[in-house]
């Protein structure tokens, strides 16, 4: 049966076509997304990594002192660059120092070229620097700003962590900490250095996938005419409101707003005075509610709100609030003005309740009941009220919004 042999030389050449691939992927991503701007700094660490092994094949093994400042320097450089795309899917900030890295590279270009007689200090001081990076970049990845992204960040950090120990070996070896590895040695940490580096940038381009696949969840939940949450984001909000409401023994409070006579306006004054009359509202709902409000279009006419720690009282306060906002609205349409108003219901979590959907149903009570009672106001529902008879042929914005109906009128 033969025996295995490790071969590094096999190992490097692979590495190569990953890093290859890595590059030219980063480089079509970066030049087709142009919202994801962290894939230009990985795609120009990929290139520069590109350029690095590609003279390893050309020049060969060196195990000169000098060679060894030279491509501490060039992965410090890369060090920089993979800093810059880390910052921004982790701490989701666009980085600032593009100065700061040409006045490295002219540093580390001419340490490389002359770096006299301390060449051991200066590959302390260079691999020193990189860990640094390395040790902020594994910080942002293991506590990443959108959490949704946590499990991508956290296998990059594991990447780096695994490249941070190999770079720790070699220098202790060259500071006589480690005893010398043999020619073997050095070859199998190389290799075991490039391993590292491909699996960190695969971890990179999932990292990518992560962050479209999140973006791609957040659209979907958008209404795009308002740029409100929409219903399947109200639903899924709604459930986590509760439960934190319930673990925390906060009050919760919701509000379900209904313009009114949405469909004679459209009759009267076309589709886009409707559609721009519901744009505006959702703006009044945004430009009034505070931080921690929760604003979304059901459908239609039709908006919730979720007021978390407000006890029905205070909620029913901040509804008139939203009221006499809506009243105040004018709409220019053929040098005529267009008026809007809205009736609104109010409700509150009750005690025993571990989901949104009673709530919402005494909400719609509620607004039933001011659009049965005039229009253009407020109402509240508590448990046990029910909603009055519809005429025939009508229905509650509850039974609608279960059946799949249109909204309110």
């Amino acid at each position: 049966m033969p025996h295995w042999q490790f071969d590094p030389a096999s190992v490097f050449l692979a590495g190569t076509a990953v890093e290859l691939m890595f590059a030219c992927t980063m480089l079509v991503i970066a030049l087709s997304d142009r919202r994801t701007q962290g894939t230009r700094w990985f795609s120009a660490m990929a290139a520069l990594n590109l350029v690095g092994t590609s003279f390893r094949l050309w020049h060969g093994r060196d195990d000169r002192l000098i060679w060894d400042i030279r491509f501490a320097a060039w992965a410090l450089l890369t060090g920089f660059l993979m800093h810059g795309g880390v910052q921004w899917f982790a701490a989701r900030r666009k980085p600032k120092y593009q100065p700061w890295i040409l006045l490295v590279t002219v540093v580390l270009f001419l340490c490389g070229i002359n770096p006299g007689s301390r060449q051991l200090e200066i590959l302390f001081l260079l691999r020193v620097a990189a860990l640094a990076l390395y040790g902020h970049m594994m910080w942002m990845l293991w506590r990443p700003k959108l959490v949704a992204l946590q499990t991508a960040t956290r296998w990059s950090a594991f990447s780096l962590v695994l490249m941070a120990l190999l770079r720790i070996v070699r220098m202790l070896m060259h500071l006589g900490l480690l005893p010398a590895a043999s020619s073997a040695g050095l070859d199998h940490l190389r290799e075991l250095g490039l391993a590292a580096t491909m699996f960190t940038e695969l971890s990179f381009v999932a990292l990518y996938v992560a962050e479209v696949k999140m973006r791609l969840h957040e659209e979907t939940r958008i209404d795009v005419l308002t740029g409100l949450k929409n219903r399947r984001a109200f639903e899924e909000l709604a459930q986590r409101a509760v439960e934190t409401a319930v673990a925390r023994g906060y009050a919760l409070s919701m509000l379900m707003l209904d313009l009114d006579h949405f469909k004679t306006l459209n009759d009267t004054w076309g589709h886009v005075v409707g559609d721009r009359a519901l744009s505006l509202v959702g703006s009044v709902l945004v430009n009034t509610m505070g931080d921690g409000m929760l604003v979304m279009r059901l459908g239609g006419e039709e908006f919730a709100v979720l007021l978390p720690e407000m006890e029905m009282d205070e909620a029913q306060a901040v509804a008139e609030t939203l009221r006499a906002a809506v009243a105040k609205l004018k709409l220019s349409q053929d040098g005529e003005e267009v008026s809007v108003t809205a009736s609104l219901g109010v409700s509150s979590l009750q005690r025993g309740e571990v989901t949104w959907q009673l709530m919402l149903q005494r909400a719609d009570v509620a607004l039933y009941r001011a659009k049965a009672a005039g229009r253009n106001r407020v109402e509240r529902c508590v448990a046990g009220t029910h909603p009055p008879m519809p005429h025939s042929g009508e229905m509650s914005a509850w039974q609608r919004m279960f059946r799949g109906q249109g909204p309110l009128l």
